[in-house]
């Protein structure tokens, strides 16, 4: 089940950075991510009144406080929406979708690697097998655009 759901989350990811990017060519990338940011908050604030109004409590005994730093994902956050509205009008959406995830990838074995200790060859090796995917596609597409 935790597989579907995370396939349910990349599709919506892909779908929102198409939308995001769309309404930055509209708007500008800058505003864009402004929106973006500024119906999320707007957003959080609704699903915080309706937890509220079915009398959940959202700081209890359970509730852990995070380190500071973990506050900081906010900020690579606009920076992830700013680039995604630069790029996916440029290039196809599949090749930003494959290129976003070969970068998530790259970077989980490095934060493994360096924070964990954990360094798997089979791993590196299936990352450089989906870039090699990606450029033999490219190179195809390429060819495929100057034939026509």
């Amino acid at each position: 089940m935790m597989y579907l759901f995370a396939m349910f989350a990349g599709s919506i990811t892909v779908f929102s950075m198409v939308m995001n990017s769309r309404l930055s060519l509209s708007i500008g990338v800058l505003q864009g991510v402004f929106v973006n940011f500024a119906v999320g908050l707007l957003t959080s604030f609704a699903l915080l009144y309706l937890w509220f109004l079915f009398d959940n409590q959202v700081l209890d005994e359970t509730f852990i406080m995070p380190p500071w730093y973990a506050y900081c994902g906010a900020i690579l956050a606009i920076g992830i929406v700013a680039s995604c509205n630069v790029v996916i009008p440029k290039i196809p959406v599949v090749y930003s979708a494959v290129l976003i995830f070969l970068g998530q990838i790259v970077m989980g074995l490095a934060i493994d690697s360096m924070l964990l200790g954990l360094f798997d060859v089979y791993k590196v090796l299936g990352a450089l097998l989906i870039a090699g995917g990606l450029f033999v596609n490219a190179k195809i597409d390429a060819e495929s655009k100057v034939a026509v």
